[in-house]
């Protein structure tokens, strides 16, 4: 039997997922991730759509631009385990959009699954936005403390993930120190 994406299934069930006019970039096919070794069953789903690899370079842009004018260093993009824990959240996102993982876990046992550490370590979501544009600003008016883990002091490193699935883009940036 076929096995058919999540969100498909809910698109074609009528779901209330909003089609944006957008363009497609540049893509890595989500297919093309590696299988990390899981112990734990985490609700991850099965890869589907494709992450855009152009957008979350303007998004670092920003981020740095905006850290420099702060007085802050530049964060480093981690294209590593980290990239693969955020590229695992993003597929999550699709299922569940929440800081927790679809199993009800805790967002942070990404990081362990992936054997990434750092004492200081944060999380920002977004759905929907389909442009680095509107998804950043998005982020920097929020109030839910997302401008500051893109300001925190103690941050390094980022990854960010933009996976594109029926028409929604759906991001991830994952923040580390040393």
């Amino acid at each position: 039997m076929k096995r058919i994406c999540p969100l498909r299934l809910l698109a074609l069930c009528g779901s209330f997922l909003v089609i944006l006019g957008c363009t497609r970039q540049p893509t890595t096919p989500a297919s093309s991730l590696p299988d990390a070794s899981l112990t734990v069953d985490y609700g991850t789903p099965t890869p589907c759509g494709s992450f855009n690899e152009s957008m979350p370079q303007s998004v670092l842009r920003r981020l740095n631009a905006d850290r420099v004018a702060a007085g802050l260093s530049q964060l480093k993009m981690d294209y590593g385990p980290m990239m693969q824990a955020a590229q695992t959240r993003a597929l999550e996102l699709t299922v569940h959009f929440a800081h927790e993982r679809p199993n009800g876990d805790p967002w942070n046992t990404v990081f362990s699954q992936y054997a990434i550490h750092g004492q200081h370590i944060g999380e920002n979501l977004a759905c929907g936005q389909s442009s680095p544009e509107t998804v950043y600003q998005g982020w920097w008016d929020s109030q839910q403390g997302h401008k500051e883990n893109m300001l925190n002091k103690n941050y390094t490193h980022v990854s960010i993930a933009c996976l594109y699935v029926n028409d929604k883009h759906f991001w991830v940036q994952l923040f580390r120190s040393e």
